[in-house]
């Protein structure tokens, strides 16, 4: 319908032409990257609207992060960013456990968690970060059917929240040929970043 393509005309963004509303995308890379730590830091300037590295946050609101892995670092970095830029994160939950994102009763569970949220705070979510994708997917990641029922989950969860879902992920052997497993995942994509690093450690 032209409301539909007027819709696609006039995207929205949570982060000004880097984080699109209401999308689907993925952060990947190789182990070592930062890529928790950038999805982090787009997560802490979606919650409080600070503008991320020159781009303004055009829909602030809250962020469900889940930490399938590490999210004693990830409460440690919060703190951090806290501390650094003088603004506490309220509209930052990290959920600490893995989700199978894939499987029907574990997806619901987490779109009733984000529910259950928006209307404790009065606001929508706008973000929910899965990370990893490996811990968070039971099946193979080679096999376009079972990546596509990731997919469908994810979009399950954007259609009952109306949040934009990124998903972090690993690059494959090749770093080169994109993220790991079936393209099927980047076919599916909104928006997709390849994260690198100059192999220097970070201390």
């Amino acid at each position: 319908s032209d409301a539909a393509l007027d819709a696609i005309a006039n995207q929205q963004w949570l982060i000004d032409n880097v984080i699109p509303a209401d999308a689907f995308g993925v952060i990947y890379g190789p182990s070592g990257a930062y890529k928790s730590f950038i999805g982090l830091d787009l997560s802490a300037s979606i919650a409080s609207g600070k503008t991320w590295h020159g781009n303004d946050v055009d829909n602030a609101g809250h962020v469900i992060y889940m930490a399938a892995e590490g999210a004693t670092g990830l409460h440690l970095r919060k703190k951090a960013w806290e501390i650094r830029y003088q603004k506490p994160l309220k509209n930052l939950g990290i959920l600490g456990c893995a989700v199978t994102i894939n499987e029907t009763i574990e997806c619901q569970l987490l779109v009733d968690l984000c529910l259950a949220a928006a209307d404790e705070l009065q606001e929508p979510v706008r973000l929910v970060v899965i990370d990893t994708l490996a811990r968070s997917f039971a099946g193979d990641e080679n096999s376009a059917a079972e990546m596509g029922a990731f997919v469908r989950s994810c979009d399950r969860i954007r259609d009952a929240t109306g949040a934009t879902v990124l998903v972090i992920h690993h690059s494959g052997k090749d770093a080169e040929k994109g993220a790991r497993g079936s393209s099927a995942l980047r076919a599916a994509c909104d928006f997709e970043f390849k994260v690198t690093s100059s192999g220097k450690k970070v201390t």
